[in-house]
């Protein structure tokens, strides 16, 4: 789930932004239950008041945003910004973290380990190589410090 709400900030969908977040986390029982009423509250009933009364104390995310919606109604990119910078990058963090992974996973099931033109190579030591093609169709590694 984090990692949709980093797409839906990507592409700048403050509402769907703002939906995800207030449904996230439960996926049974009671607080499921809770946090599907409060979705509705803000986005069917438009009932902003009721949403909050529906908040508990650990729902601090929830909290911020819909009092931020009641001062400014339809506001759903300030009420984002109402969001601590640390949890707000947590979710560009989650959504580039997932595409690296497909990618990777992607990269692993078509190519498998084998080392490929450009990739960069870590070694024993303290230092990288880069894998190039020389003017010979011959492999050779350049070799270099990794600064961290």
């Amino acid at each position: 789930m984090t990692q949709t709400i980093g797409k839906e900030v990507i592409k700048q969908n403050w509402k769907e932004v703002i939906r995800l977040i207030l449904c996230q986390h439960p996926r049974s029982g009671v607080g499921r239950d809770r946090k599907e009423k409060i979705t509705k509250l803000v986005f069917e009933d438009n009932d902003l008041e009721a949403a909050l009364d529906l908040v508990e104390p650990r729902d601090r995310l929830e909290k911020v945003v819909i009092q931020s919606l009641i001062r400014q109604p339809n506001g759903y990119n300030n009420a984002f910004y109402k969001i601590s910078r640390n949890t707000r990058i947590i979710y560009i963090h989650a959504y580039q973290s997932y595409i690296w992974n497909k990618v990777t996973s992607a990269r692993l099931k078509k190519f498998g380990n084998k080392i490929l033109i450009g990739d960069l190579v870590s070694t024993i030591s303290d230092t990288a190589s880069d894998v190039l093609e020389d003017d010979d169709g011959k492999f050779k590694e350049v070799y270099r410090e990794v600064i961290v």
